[in-house]
């Protein structure tokens, strides 16, 4: 099974479009940092209700080395920055994030 890491943004507009169920289909199982998760919950929305009932397979997983934080860019929030330090520790097949900025970075 390949390991998905997913931020917040794709995660908020899935929902919001009820269409959450897709990723569980093509990838059995996602996995979220912990900053993710706090910042999708943080409003009793349609995405935090969704996220909360998909536990069983939307994981969270805490990233392992915070001192990984400031090699990134000062301009990111704490979801990117997290999403690619979690996608470096688990060696993550595929990493679904919106923001131009984080790309980049994940590129160098």
């Amino acid at each position: 099974m390949r390991r998905v890491i997913v931020n917040s943004t794709p995660l908020i507009v899935l929902c919001g479009i009820g269409q959450l169920e897709p990723l569980r289909k093509l990838y059995g199982e996602i996995h979220i940092p912990l900053a993710v998760y706090k910042e999708v919950t943080a409003k009793t929305d349609s995405a935090c209700i969704q996220i909360k009932k998909s536990r069983d397979w939307v994981h969270v997983d805490p990233i392992k080395d915070l001192s990984e934080r400031k090699m990134y860019r000062a301009k990111l929030h704490d979801g990117e920055v997290e999403v690619m330090i979690l996608a470096q520790e688990q060696k993550a097949d595929l990493l679904i994030i919106d923001d131009n900025a984080a790309k980049k970075q994940q590129s160098i």
